[in-house]
C-alpha cells in the first residue's frame, strides 16, 4: 500500500502545516523533498524481519507519522537527509515498533561506516581515475 500524497497533504493543510518542499543531501546540495524515499526505507526495514517476527504497524501509518513530525518541524525549513532519517525512528518509536526502530538504527550505523572508511581525497583520486582503467578491479589494483 503506497501512501495517498494528496489525501496527506490535505490532512496537513486542514492542521496549516506543510510537507518541507526541499532536502539538504549529505554532499550539500539540496533536491525536492520525496515522500516515497521514506517509504521505501521503511520498507525496506520492515523486509529485514522474517515473516512471523514482521512489524505490525502498516508502513503507511510510520510513513504519515514521519510526514506529520517534519510538517510540524521543519515546514518552511529545510531539514537535512540525517534529520529526516531521526524523525523516522522517532515515528517507528512512536507507534511503537521499537524492533524496526533499532534495526533502522543500526543499518543507519553501518552505512555511516562504509561512507567514512574512505576519505575523500582517496575517493576523488580513485574516481578520477576511472578513465584510465576499464573495470573497478583495475581501478582497485592501481
Amino acid at each position: 500500500m503506497t501512501v495517498d500524497l494528496d489525501a496527506l497533504r490535505s490532512t496537513l493543510t486542514r492542521h496549516h502545516v506543510a510537507l518541507p518542499g526541499r532536502v539538504a543531501k549529505r554532499d550539500g546540495s539540496v533536491v525536492p523533498f520525496d515522500i516515497s524515499r521514506i517509504e521505501r526505507a521503511v520498507e525496506g526495514c520492515y523486509g529485514d524481519f522474517p515473516e512471523e517476527a514482521r512489524p505490525q504497524t502498516p508502513v503507511v501509518v510510520v510513513v504519515e507519522a514521519t510526514a506529520n513530525i517534519l510538517a510540524n518541524r521543519y515546514e518552511n525549513q529545510v531539514p537535512t537527509v540525517e534529520q529526516v532519517q531521526d524523525t523516522v525512528e522517532a515515528a517507528l518509536v512512536s507507534v511503537g515498533e521499537f524492533d524496526a526502530a533499532r534495526n533502522y538504527m543500526a543499518y543507519r550505523d553501518e552505512h555511516a561506516k562504509e561512507r567514512n572508511l574512505v576519505p575523500a581525497e582517496i575517493r576523488a583520486i580513485f574516481e578520477e581515475s576511472s578513465q584510465y582503467f576499464p573495470t573497478p578491479l583495475q581501478q582497485f589494483q592501481f
